[in-house]
């Protein structure tokens, strides 16, 4: 998985504290004519982040797709469910804690955010994206076994119900050692 691929996944699984951040900033600017730096910079750099971000994640999705995928036979698959909330209650909530009007606050928050994010990527903690689940992509913890009969345990990103596809074929794309993006394939046992 391309870096700029893994901290746009990583960017984007804050949205909810993005469009937080976005109604704070503008409320702040409207009711105050003075001190608007902090949050025009603010609002810049988030939308910004935001184009870049969907960008690299669009182009990363289609460029999966157009390459070669292996023919795999689905053993296991078990969707992650719980953890759109837990990532939430976890990380994104405590995260509201900082005042995004003052600079201070703001270089406390980006050095946090950094931190946290360089450890997601590390240890490819990516398993959540409310972008990707808005585009209907869902997160399996999968075993499949390739075209050799060789066992691989992968998280699948798929817009397909995977565990509806035991015992059929399925084209998985590997993005790294633990993720792959599945496309649908009508191939039987």
């Amino acid at each position: 998985m391309l870096s700029l691929f893994s901290w746009s996944m990583y960017f984007l699984s804050f949205t909810p504290l993005w469009l937080a951040v976005l109604f704070v900033d503008s409320r702040s600017m409207a009711s105050q004519i003075r001190n608007r730096g902090t949050e025009i910079i603010s609002i810049l750099c988030i939308l910004l982040g935001m184009v870049v971000a969907l960008f690299v994640l669009v182009h990363c999705l289609r460029k999966a797709r157009k390459e070669d995928r292996q023919e795999c036979i689905l053993s296991e698959a078990k969707e992650q469910k719980s953890v759109t909330a837990d990532f939430i209650l976890a990380y994104i909530l405590p995260l509201l804690a900082f005042d995004f009007t003052k600079w201070d606050q703001v270089v406390l928050f980006l050095i946090f955010f950094v931190t946290l994010g360089l450890l997601c990527i590390r240890h490819n903690y990516l398993i959540l994206n409310v972008i990707l689940d808005l585009m209907r992509y869902r997160f399996y913890e999968c075993i499949y076994l390739n075209a050799d009969n060789t066992e691989i345990h992968r998280t699948v990103i798929s817009q397909q119900r995977l565990n509806a596809r035991i015992g059929l074929g399925i084209k998985v794309y590997p993005l790294n050692d633990d993720y792959a993006l599945d496309q649908f394939s009508m191939h039987r046992n």
